[in-house]
């Protein structure tokens, strides 16, 4: 499944909601790469926020700023940052450590019942 801007924004929010455990995994069928609507600097300030363990976090922004280096420098993705920017994308967002989801619709309308659960879930406490 590529990261879109819509896969980042639905993770991004489940990520907030703590719907994902945090070391928790979900298979991922194929390999995931970095769809390239969103810079990947958004993925190094989200490291900075959602990481917190300070040796991990050290090297994802080591990794992540040597990537954003190259992007603002070739004004493009290279094919094999895209795959490495998922790699990271899945270690840090949502579960913090290599957490998969099912790819394609599958995995966004498995996203969108986790959402709307947590939604629900929040209300009645």
């Amino acid at each position: 499944m590529a990261i879109s801007r819509v896969t980042y924004s639905a993770i991004r929010a489940a990520t907030q909601a703590n719907v994902f455990p945090r070391g928790g995994s979900i298979l991922e069928l194929g390999e995931a790469n970095w769809y390239g609507d969103l810079h990947p600097k958004i993925l190094l300030d989200d490291v900075k926020v959602f990481v917190s363990d300070p040796v991990i976090r050290a090297s994802a922004e080591r990794q992540l700023n040597a990537i954003v280096r190259s992007v603002e420098e070739t004004k493009s993705i290279t094919e094999e940052e895209a795959f490495q920017l998922a790699k990271l994308f899945y270690r840090f967002e949502g579960t913090a450590l290599y957490a998969r989801l099912i790819g394609g619709w599958i995995g966004l309308q498995f996203l969108q019942m986790l959402l709307c659960e947590a939604r629900g879930h929040a209300r009645h406490h």
